[in-house]
Parts: C-alpha cells; structure tokens; sequence
C-alpha cells in the first residue's frame, strides 16, 4: 500500500452533492505534499457514489478510497472508518461544506507537524455562510485565546477544559495517535470527535500545538454546523460524559474534575454564575489561573479580497 505523508478524510452524511463536490476540489489541489483524499460515508441514504467517482475520475485524481457505512453510527465511528484505511502519516479531518483554505494548507500543516514531532496540532479558521450573499466572520473563534498554547502543559489544559474547545476542522493529527484516541473515545461519544479526542490526548501528557495559519473556510449557520438544540445538547453530553469517563481513569486530576463540573452544569442549563461558583468553591486555584488566562489577547484574524476570491473560486 503506498504511503503517503497526509490522509484528508472527508466526513459525509446526507450530503449535499455540491457541497461535498466543492469540499473534494479543495482537497484535490493540493500541492507540495503526497496526500491521498479518503470520503467516509456514514450510511446516508444517497451516497452518491457514482457522482463522487465520476468527479475524481473527471479531474484526473485517482490516489483516493470510498468508505461506504451500511448503517448510521454517528461522527466518531464514521471517522474511524475513514483513519482505519488511511495510509496517511498524518491525518487531516473535514466535513462536506468546509473547505481547505488554500492550495498549500496541507503541505505547511505537515511541515509543522514533523518540525515539531507534533501528535496534535490545529490551526486558524474563517466563517462564512452562504445566503443572499458570501458572508464571512472572524468574530467568534474557538477558542478565542491560542497564545496560552505557548505557554506551560498546565495553562493550556486549564483552558481547554473549563471551555476553551477546539474547532475540529483546525486539526491535524499523527494517524496512529488519531486511531488510538478515537478508538478510545468511541465507547463514551457517538457525535462529538474534536473536543473528546483533544481531552484523551491531553490526559494522556500530550502536546498540542498552535500553527498561526488559516487551515479551512468553516461553513457557519447555514452548513450542518447549525444544528438544532437537541442536536447541540446530544454533543454537549458526548463531551461530559467523555470527561466522566476519563475521571474514572484519573480520579486525582483537578482540572479534568472541573470540565466535568462545567460540562454538567451546562448540561443542566445553569447560569454561568452558578457554574463559576461552584467551581471556585472546589478548585480555586483552577479558576484564578484560568482568569489569568482570558487576560491574555484574543487572536486576531483578518482575510484578504485574495482569499476571499479562492473562496468564491472552490464554491463557485
């Protein structure tokens, strides 16, 4: 099997075809970097296999794999079925809709990561939506505070369990690390593979790193991303009960104590003072570090007519 340095694997369930078409012609243009394009179905009710493979054919790109799940088993399985034929040395996760920001994403991702011997890193986004108009926004990020990922392993993992999630197309992951983590989280989270995945990692010492680049145009409020409220709490709860079960395998751990304790009282639909108080009461230090931290600056993202242009040429 011919390996190559990325495996993109582009998640897909119900899809609309020229989302899912637009998504692949981001990932096939990619240069500098062997990578292969995986597509894993997760038991829609038109795949639409035959568009999919005339489209690849079409564009004279053929390093790629189709996974076609007969039954619907959620996010996290679905994936899975994509990094369990990926040959990737690293592996890079999109949805149909979100698009790769630009035809070098993938090779400077990888560089990064092998630069650092990076397990897990993530990068910068853009919002956009599509109505009347292309709408884009940089005004709400997750998380909205990175430069703590140059700061100490305690810092960062402060941040990120008392609410500072991932977005999960930012991410690119070592592929047998991935394999591992969502194996694991598997048993615990059906939806939900980003931030679930991220809490496995750093329970597990590992180091996340920031690379200050813009990976993917997000596709906000008008993609599968605006979900429904029953949709949002069944993620809200894959992410608790995650952080329940990874408590049970590490009782002593302050800060995963307090996630779960954040989680529960979101869960629970408390006020955010009811939330930061309870938590204050049990984990002082925690907090304190944790107000230290949103003292930091935001990140700041801005995006060029040239970009924007990239963007109007991927969905166009």
């Amino acid at each position: 099997m011919k390996k190559n340095d990325v495996s993109i694997i582009i998640l897909s369930y119900n899809p609309v075809l020229s989302k899912l078409l637009n998504t692949i012609k981001s990932a096939i243009v990619q240069k500098d970097v062997d990578f292969e394009v995986i597509v894993a179905d997760d038991g829609s009710k038109n795949s639409f296999e035959k568009e999919i493979t005339s489209f690849f054919n079409k564009n004279n790109f053929y390093n790629y794999k189709l996974v076609f799940n007969k039954q619907n088993n959620g996010t996290v399985k679905n994936a899975l079925s994509g990094l369990k034929v990926a040959s990737g040395e690293y592996v890079y996760l999109v949805s149909q809709g979100d698009y790769i920001f630009d035809e070098f994403v993938i090779s400077d991702f990888y560089q990064f990561a092998k630069q650092n011997k990076a397990k897990v890193c993530f990068g910068d986004y853009v919002n956009y939506s599509l109505s009347d108009d292309l709408n884009i926004n940089t005004d709400i990020l997750f998380p909205p505070i990175v430069s703590v990922y140059q700061k100490g392993f305690k810092y960062y993992k402060t941040s990120f369990f008392l609410g500072g999630n991932i977005m999960g197309a930012s991410f690119l992951r070592e592929r047998i690390f991935a394999i591992e983590s969502f194996e694991n989280i598997s048993k615990y989270s059906k939806y939900t593979e980003d931030t679930t995945s991220t809490a496995y990692a750093l329970m597990n010492n590992i180091r996340v790193y920031y690379f200050q680049r813009k990976i993917v145009w997000y596709e906000s409020n008008t993609g599968i991303h605006s979900s429904s409220d029953d949709w949002q709490k069944r993620m809200k709860r894959d992410v608790h009960n995650t952080y329940r079960a990874l408590l049970a395998q590490y009782p002593h751990d302050r800060v995963l104590d307090a996630g779960v304790m954040l989680t529960g009282d979101i869960l629970a639909d408390a006020n955010v003072f009811s939330q930061n108080a309870r938590i204050f009461i049990k984990h002082p230090i925690i907090c304190i570090r944790k107000k230290m931290i949103n003292r930091l600056p935001k990140r700041v993202i801005t995006v060029s007519e040239k970009e924007i242009e990239y963007l109007k040429s991927i969905i166009s």
